[in-house]
């Protein structure tokens, strides 16, 4: 773990101070052919808690247009990937935290390791095998890589 951690502050400071004399020279680090450009979406930071499969789809669909978005912003946009963050998790609240009844206050905790009711809100156009686990996000990931982004990262949390 110290050593991840040391090669993504090396990576940190070859980026921000590229002709710095103290940075690393690992080949890893200093690769030209690095990501460190490119833009990474998190569904979070876009479209909070509680979007939906469909929701995702449509802002996606947005920020890959060229009439809205310009050529080289969409392909760092696909190079940099997309981290569905939270809001598919199946959790289940239980109680609240001192102050106040908002979803940020909720405490939650996984309650199975499916999607959530209502995420995946696609359902007459999925014609897969809904018996297999996860079969939800794999369809998903299908659907986005199949608008040209190469990377997906799923966030998974155990307590919510």
């Amino acid at each position: 773990m110290v050593d991840l951690v040391q090669k993504a502050v090396e990576e940190a400071r070859e980026y921000l101070y590229p002709n710095s004399k103290s940075n690393s020279t690992s080949s890893d680090l200093n690769s030209t052919n690095r990501e460190s450009n490119d833009i990474s979406l998190c569904t979070w930071n876009a479209l909070g808690p509680s979007y939906t499969l469909s929701s995702l789809l449509k802002w996606l669909r947005t920020l890959l247009s060229p009439q809205n978005t310009s050529r080289d912003l969409i392909e760092s946009f696909k190079r940099g990937g997309v981290l569905l963050d939270d809001g598919w998790q199946d959790t289940e609240s239980f109680g609240g935290r001192e102050g106040g009844s908002t979803w940020n206050d909720q405490l939650r905790g996984l309650k199975s390791f499916g999607v959530r009711e209502g995420w995946f809100d696609l359902e007459e156009e999925f014609e897969g095998d809904r018996s297999e686990e996860g079969w939800e996000l794999r369809e998903c990931v299908k659907r986005v890589k199949g608008m040209g982004i190469e990377k997906i990262g799923v966030w998974i949390t155990i307590t919510g």
